[in-house]
């Protein structure tokens, strides 16, 4: 894959999803710094056919997941930057819970979920947001075991 003007090796690219809803779907790479330095990369689903490519992905331990959706309309000029969402993600073990917020990618009407897990499974998520294109989706990443079986957390860090 080749970065874009970014910098960023896009995953996939635009589909239209079920709900008729424009989507795209980034993988991210091992944390914030190294998102705004290196490439992204991430396994590819091979989810239940129930489950779409666009909104399931997996990805190792400690990797940053970003579901990309197009939202025409939603603001315009700097009033993108404001746009509101959240996403709630439980582990498959029904107790761990995260919340991500929404951001917007400084592309067009392109707003981005993310997610990181600290914790090897299977994590649902569900979106709420006060824009329709941007609310009520349901997400899913499956996380394996990190690639470098001796980094222990975010930083990189090795036992």
């Amino acid at each position: 894959m080749a970065p874009s003007s970014d910098g960023m090796n896009r995953q996939a690219p635009a589909a239209s999803a079920p709900s008729g809803r424009l989507l795209r779907a980034f993988s991210g790479g091992a944390g914030i710094l190294l998102l705004l330095s290196c490439g992204f990369s991430a396994l590819e689903s091979g989810g239940a056919a129930a489950e779409s490519s666009e909104t399931h992905r997996e990805v190792e331990l400690y990797h940053w997941v970003d579901f990309a959706f197009d939202a025409p309309g939603a603001a315009s000029g700097p009033n993108r930057w404001d746009v509101e969402g959240s996403c709630v993600w439980t582990h498959e073990d029904g107790v761990t819970r995260r919340r991500s917020l929404l951001w917007y990618s400084g592309e067009g009407d392109v707003y981005v979920y993310r997610f990181g897990a600290s914790l090897q499974g299977r994590w649902s998520g569900v979106t709420s947001s006060p824009v329709e294109a941007l609310d009520g989706l349901e997400l899913t990443v499956d996380v394996g075991p990190p690639g470098n079986p001796h980094r222990t957390g975010w930083s990189g860090r090795m036992a």
